[in-house]
């Protein structure tokens, strides 16, 4: 981990003043280090546990560090007769309390650090808690920054003297997770107290030094009912894309299924989630049908399944809490359950604007969504989104929510973990470090000011650049104010908040950033990384800005700025740049020259924000699809597919497509060359699955022209639909290009 040293100016002794939580009668001050000496050995029992042991190491490590003295690591109180740094509750520990220590009130995580005569003591509710007493005190009292995995900024300060200390803490909530790339690294999460690990996490992150983990398993139903083995003997268990909830067998099935992996699994607390198919239906018959409308609400019938996995598995496995899951059509809670005391809810807030907060008049509705659910059960999860799943990259000004929106979960005393899903797919993201430090330490204590935060962390991991990049900052945030648009999950690089006019400051202040972090390796590698976000926005939106380019001084340098992007994508080990999408196909995107595309004539007459058209640029590829230069199509660039290819190789999804509100007719533009053989030979399949396909005969297409083609139905908004378009699977014709998907809302 690279790391920067620094003198620190403070008088560390008012540290532990500020912190003070009422001194101990002895106030003498403690001096750890003086001069690059130190009388203090570090101390922690000989059977300590794993993590207690790793605590002890990284104060030694750190102090020497800080300090330039060493710190020895004894575990015989015999063996040292001068003062000590008591790690864990010990002999030691119990003595300079009398036993009085009340460890059952700090829970697993939390901690007390005092002193007692020349002796400082770090005591946790657990070895974890014990970890991060030392990881805190080195923070807050010493000043170690651990801002990413790979940079820290460690003080430099031979003496240090301290007040006497009597602090506690204990984290609002249980359960603490920021998923992103950079957050995976376990030194990292322990360091700044993340200690939840969710689903395929398990295992392979926070181990014994760190204190273990907060898990979440999961078992999905079609793991406990697969559609493999029962559908075909018994199309009766499944319906709506679910599982028919209601079903005696299909909760007999399913309960087994849960009891034989809970067996498994070591016998040690944990959440398991039972969450429902990713997707916007659900079967509204039958049983079903009759606890949905008792219930009120239609999570009703799926709710009622997983209360009875829960009371089944309750008294051969009181260590699991079984979550339902409240997402999509399940969010809303039903009006009436009696919910046993081992089961819970993962509440998840998809559907929100993350410009605004959670309290603002459009995302209300998820807070009061969680309020009922309050009513029902006091373990709740809350399931958050901080990032662009369709742009890991795209500037997403959502930094300001983040502290309001951890404040108004903690006043919700029933929620007890948070899992922030951000960047996961790759190393990088758009300040994905930023958010994840960020949030790390609000997940601990939600009332800090999280914009004191924002601003520390860009001090610290930008150094001298740090100004620029906080002006970039406050400019993006204002610029999304003043073109508001709905800040999705997926939303699209076309956004109107990334305008020519900020995207020509945001070059500006970037070069200024970089020119002023020159000679500083690491801030300008960190410059570099953060400026891959304005290189991303223009050019996903080169057409655009090109076509109202008016002289020299509007010269994007398009080429340039591409090798560029290249360039510090691999600097910053970026290898995705959306779900499912390597940096490596983005890059043969983008080096396709494109112009601005011309309206569809369906379009015409439509008002603004009444037709919305997505280019080839931004298409989800599969098989041999590829994006190719096309002088026909409406931008110079098209998707190109071999015409006996069996794929969906272009896929859109319907929530990257159309807006929250209204109802849509969808087109697709396509043109085939090579065509040969009888006109009413498929040239082409398309549609939105689930729902609707089309084929597209050869007489159609033999033109080699493009032609827009109209999928029935009227569509709105769904995360669980996407347009696709496959070749005909022969050789009918050559190759099949798509220029573009464009929606028209009704009544056009």
């Amino acid at each position: 981990m690279a790391c920067l040293r620094y003198v620190l100016l403070l008088v560390v002794g008012l540290a532990g003043t500020l912190l003070h939580d009422g001194a101990l009668a002895d106030d003498r001050p403690l001096v750890l280090a003086e001069g690059a000496a130190s009388a203090y050995a570090i101390y922690s029992a000989p059977s300590a546990p794993a993590a207690v042991g790793h605590a002890a190491r990284e104060l030694a490590r750190f102090l020497e560090q800080i300090t330039g003295a060493e710190f020895p690591l004894v575990h015989d109180r015999s063996a040292v007769s001068g003062p000590l740094l008591v790690v864990g509750w010990n002999r030691l520990a119990q003595e300079s309390v009398g036993g009085e220590l009340q460890r059952s009130s700090l829970g697993s995580d939390g901690f007390e650090i005092h002193t007692s005569g020349e002796n400082l003591y770090f005591v946790g509710g657990s070895p974890r808690g014990t970890l991060y007493a030392v990881y805190y005190f080195l923070e807050e009292y010493l000043g170690c920054r651990w801002y990413s995995s790979e940079f820290s900024v460690i003080p430099d300060q031979p003496t240090i003297r301290l007040a006497a200390i009597h602090v506690r803490e204990v984290p609002r909530f249980h359960y603490r997770e920021v998923f992103s790339g950079d957050a995976d690294d376990p030194a990292f999460s322990a360091r700044n107290r993340l200690n939840g690990q969710l689903g395929h996490r398990i295992g392979r992150k926070l181990g014994e030094q760190h204190g273990g983990y907060v898990a979440v398993r999961s078992l999905g139903i079609f793991r406990l009912v697969p559609p493999k083995i029962y559908r075909e003997s018994h199309p009766e268990y499944y319906g709506g894309g679910q599982l028919r909830f209601g079903n005696e067998a299909v909760r007999d099935i399913a309960t087994a299924a849960v009891k034989k992996q809970l067996a498994k699994w070591p016998q040690e607390p944990y959440y398991l989630a039972i969450p429902h198919a990713d997707r916007g239906s659900y079967y509204r018959g039958g049983k079903d049908g009759e606890l949905i409308e008792e219930g009120g609400a239609p999570s009703a019938a799926y709710v009622d399944f997983v209360r009875f996995i829960a009371e089944a598995v309750q008294t051969d496995f009181p260590h699991v809490t079984v979550l339902a899951q409240a997402y999509l059509w399940s969010r809303k809670p039903p009006t009436q359950a009696d919910l046993p005391d081992n089961m819970g809810v993962m509440s998840a807030d998809i559907e929100a604007d993350f410009s605004e907060p959670l309290s603002a008049a459009g995302n209300r509705d998820f807070l009061e969504d969680l309020d009922g659910w309050a009513r029902l059960t006091e373990q709740i999860l809350v399931w958050d989104y901080i990032t662009n799943f369709a742009g890991y990259l795209q500037p997403h000004p959502n930094l300001h929510v983040l502290g309001p929106n951890v404040r108004a979960l903690a006043k919700r005393t029933a929620v007890e973990g948070v899992f922030e899903q951000g960047s996961y797919g790759t190393e990088g993201g758009e300040f994905a470090e930023l958010r994840a430090w960020v949030l790390a330490k609000l997940l601990w204590d939600p009332y800090q000011d999280a914009e004191a935060l924002i601003a520390e962390f860009i001090q610290g991991y930008y150094g001298p650049a740090a100004p620029y990049i906080q002006e970039y900052i406050h400019a993006l945030h204002a610029s999304a104010k003043r073109h508001h648009t709905n800040l999705a999950v997926k939303t699209p690089p076309t956004v109107s908040y990334l305008s020519a006019e900020l995207l020509r400051k945001a070059d500006g202040l970037f070069a200024k950033a970089e020119q002023a972090a020159a000679g500083h390796a690491q801030f300008l590698r960190h410059v570099k990384a953060a400026r891959i976000a304005v290189d991303y926005a223009v050019l996903m939106n080169r057409a655009r800005l090109e076509s109202r380019a008016g002289g020299a001084d509007d010269d994007w340098a398009m080429e340039e700025r591409l090798d560029r992007f290249a360039r510090y994508l691999e600097l910053a080990k970026v290898s995705a740049y959306r779900e499912g999408g390597s940096t490596a196909e983005l890059l043969d995107r983008l080096s396709v020259a494109r112009h601005l595309a011309h309206t569809p004539p369906q379009c015409r007459r439509a008002s603004a924000g009444d037709c919305i058209v997505v280019q080839e640029i931004s298409f989800r590829l599969a098989g041999d699809a590829r994006i190719v230069a096309d002088a026909s199509a409406s931008d110079g660039a098209a998707a190109r597919m071999a015409g006996d290819s069996p794929v969906w190789g272009i896929q859109l999804p319907l929530e990257q497509l159309l807006p929250k509100t209204g109802k849509w007719t969808v087109w697709i533009t396509a043109r085939a060359i090579g065509a040969q053989g009888k006109d009413d030979a498929p040239a082409m399949r398309l549609g939105i699955y689930p729902g609707v396909k089309r084929q597209v005969r050869l007489a159609e297409v033999q033109d080699g022209q493009y032609h827009a083609f109209r999928l029935s139905g009227r569509w709105k908004y769904d995360e669980d639909r996407s347009a696709w378009i496959a070749p005909p699977n022969s050789d009918a014709i050559e190759a099949l290009y798509i220029d573009r998907i464009f929606a028209v809302k009704q009544g056009m």
